[in-house]
């Protein structure tokens, strides 16, 4: 079996700590955007909206805008404002673009040519 990457091994920490601080700028910002992510491909991006807390949504929102995902933020301001009466005929459309803006494999290689790129905002990989 291979050793992991120190990529890797950032990313799992990230999963490990899903929605609360890591050591660094960039683990904090990945750590959040992972949080609202799994929320999202889980339940759907409406759902998200509403059961983040504030600040976990904010944080969230400083974790996509880190990563350069500008259009999801977008998005996600888009669905916070849906009323409960639109709701419902909304939530597949919201569901789709956010999969087409945000897959796993496109927050993944965002999040490693980030750490390429600026290794000093992640924390040691251990």
């Amino acid at each position: 079996m291979s050793d992991l990457s120190a990529a890797d091994r950032i990313w799992n920490r990230a999963c490990e700590l899903i929605g609360r601080p890591g050591p660094e700028e960039g683990d904090t910002a990945l750590s959040a955007l992972l949080r609202a992510h799994n929320e999202t491909m889980n339940n759907g991006l409406l759902h998200c909206v509403e059961v983040l807390s504030t600040k976990e949504l904010a944080a969230a929102i400083d974790g996509y805008r880190y990563f350069g995902f500008n259009a999801v933020v977008d998005l996600i301001e888009k669905a916070r404002e849906v009323s409960p009466d639109e709701a419902a005929q909304m939530e597949a459309k919201f569901d789709r673009d956010y999969s087409d803006l945000a897959s796993d494999q496109q927050l993944l290689a965002q999040f490693k040519e980030r750490f390429r790129t600026a290794p000093d905002q992640f924390g040691s990989p251990g």
